[in-house]
């Protein structure tokens, strides 16, 4: 009898963080192919969510494969002391943007300030449409919505990928 779903999850890790969101943003595509915006839109964020945890975690030279709570937690005092802004749950896209931005300025590799500020830009421009709790509501998005949170989020998947 094969494993069930919740039995064959991986560990958290920058490569599979990776990975997950290369398959969020194709089941995205295809649920906005069917018509079903609300739900690509909720997929395709995820994507941009993982990207962006991925790349905190590259930035910081994170050294081991697994990727546990109290990562996230540690990742969450280094925005507090950073002066940035909490990353509250973990699904805040520009609390992790604002953290990247902040850690590479500290580590003596700043982003530059036009791409920081538009990394920063590009996250609020996805959570003006999204968050998590789309899921307990019967919202449906506009084609424009749709369109505009996948340019944003394609953009985020594509930079934080540029090593």
């Amino acid at each position: 009898m094969p494993k069930r779903l919740v039995d064959r999850l991986g560990t958290e890790s920058i490569r599979g963080f990776r990975s997950a969101a290369e398959v969020r943003l194709a089941d995205g595509d295809a649920l906005a192919l069917a018509g079903h915006r609300t739900g690509a839109i909720y997929l395709w964020d995820y994507a941009a969510e993982m990207c962006l945890k991925a790349w905190y975690f590259e930035v910081i030279a994170f050294d081991r494969r697994r990727i546990v709570p109290a990562d996230f937690r540690s990742a969450d005092g280094r925005a507090k002391s950073l002066g940035t802004k909490s990353l509250g749950k973990f699904h805040d896209l520009v609390a992790w943007a604002e953290l990247i931005r902040a850690e590479c300025s500290y580590l003596g590799r700043p982003l530059a300030n036009w791409f920081g500020n538009q990394l920063i830009a590009v996250a609020q421009k996805v959570q003006l449409v999204w968050c998590v709790d789309l899921r307990y509501h019967d919202n449906v998005a506009s084609a424009r919505e749709a369109l505009l949170t996948r340019e944003a989020v394609g953009w985020i998947v594509k930079r934080s990928q540029r090593k």
